[in-house]
């Protein structure tokens, strides 16, 4: 364990690790985006050109939404509309964040100061996938709220459940 992990001071990502997520991160949007314009346009030119009915073209959407969701989750690009405003809206959906440092604080809590920023940062992880997943569902916030806290309160059962088979062995 780190100096920095037995004062409880958060360990960060450094400059390079940070500059290397970000070269993944666009790598990774480029390409969901390439997929994305791909399939739109290959249904919608198949549609225009008579190669599949109305109802093909209907299903076809649909699965176009079940994976992709929205481009922006909650606004759309409109004539004066701010890049801020559109930025506002899709917060707005995605419900309140929380800073890895305030997790980290709250779930420290949770267990009585045990815990470490490696369990805390793959949490983060899941909940924001299990996050992004709800808004591809189009799941409205309050659902995202209950289903995320039943999802914590059963960590922390099983996790007690854990350390109590542990302590009786």
């Amino acid at each position: 364990m780190s100096k920095h992990q037995e004062e409880g001071i958060p360990e960060y990502l450094s400059a390079a690790d940070m500059r290397d997520w970000l070269r993944q991160e666009i790598k990774d949007s480029a390409k969901a985006m390439d997929l994305r314009i791909r399939e739109a346009t290959d249904f919608v030119t198949a549609y225009s050109a008579g190669d599949i009915t109305p109802e093909q073209a209907d299903e076809r959407q649909s699965r176009y939404y079940h994976r992709w969701g929205e481009s922006l989750p909650g606004a759309t690009v409109g004539e004066g509309i701010s890049d801020e405003q559109i930025l506002a809206r899709i917060d707005s959906v995605s419900g309140p964040f929380e800073t890895p440092r305030e997790l980290s604080a709250r779930y420290r809590n949770l267990f009585g100061g045990r815990g470490g920023v490696l369990g805390t940062f793959f949490a983060v992880m899941l909940l924001q996938v299990l996050r992004n997943i709800f808004n591809l569902l189009g799941l409205g916030s309050f659902y995202q709220m209950t289903v995320t806290g039943v999802i914590i309160v059963l960590a922390i059962l099983v996790n007690r459940l854990i350390d109590n088979r542990g302590e009786s062995h």
